[in-house]
C-alpha cells in the first residue's frame, strides 16, 4: 500500500506541474495573439491593405523593411511595429520552450495517451494536467461523469434522447 501511495503522490505532482506548464503556455499564446493583433493594427496604418492573416514575425519584419515613413506619426508607428515584431519573436521562443517542457514531462510520465491517433504531447499534457491519474476513478462511468462525456437521459414520452453532461471538468 505504501508503494501505491508514493506513485500516486508522484503522479499528482506531475499532473500539477503539467497543469502549471500548460496554463503558462496558454497564457503565452494568448499574449502572442494580442501582440500580433496590435501589430496588424500598426501595419494597417503603415501599409496599403495592411498584412495578411497568419502573420509571422519574419513576414512582418519583411513588410517593415519596405516602409520608410517621412512623417513623425509614421516613424513612431514603424518603431512600435518593430518592437512588437521583437516581442512576437520572444514569445515564439518562450512558447516553443514551454511546449518542449510539456512534451518531455509527458514522455517521462509513462502515459500511453500519445499512442492514440491524434493525441500528441501537447494534448496529452493538457489531459494529464486536468485528469491526473486515471486510477483515481472507480469506473469508466465515473471518469465519463467527471469529464462531462457521460450521457444524460432527457427523454420525454415516447422520444428517447440523451445529451452530454455540462457538469464535467469544464465547469
Amino acid at each position: 500500500m505504501d508503494g501505491l501511495w508514493v506513485v500516486s503522490v508522484q503522479f499528482d505532482e506531475l499532473a500539477m506541474a503539467l497543469r502549471a506548464l500548460t496554463e503558462h503556455r496558454d497564457d503565452l499564446v494568448k499574449t502572442r495573439t494580442q501582440t500580433v493583433n496590435r501589430l496588424h493594427v500598426l501595419l494597417a496604418h503603415l501599409l496599403p491593405g495592411g498584412a495578411d492573416l497568419g502573420l509571422t514575425a519574419d513576414d512582418a519584419a519583411g513588410l517593415l523593411r519596405r516602409v520608410r515613413p517621412r512623417d513623425v506619426l509614421g516613424s513612431i508607428r514603424r518603431r512600435l511595429a518593430v518592437d512588437l515584431v521583437a516581442e512576437v519573436r520572444r514569445l515564439d521562443g518562450r512558447i516553443a520552450a514551454t511546449g518542449e517542457q510539456i512534451t518531455t514531462a509527458v514522455g517521462e510520465s509513462g502515459t500511453t495517451l500519445t499512442e492514440l491517433f491524434g493525441i500528441g504531447g501537447m494534448l496529452a499534457g493538457k489531459i494529464l494536467a486536468r485528469v491526473g491519474s486515471i486510477s483515481r476513478f472507480a469506473s469508466a462511468g465515473a471518469f465519463a461523469s467527471y469529464t462531462g462525456s457521460a450521457p444524460i437521459a432527457v427523454s420525454s414520452g415516447d422520444v428517447v434522447r440523451h445529451r452530454l453532461s455540462r457538469a464535467g471538468i469544464g465547469s
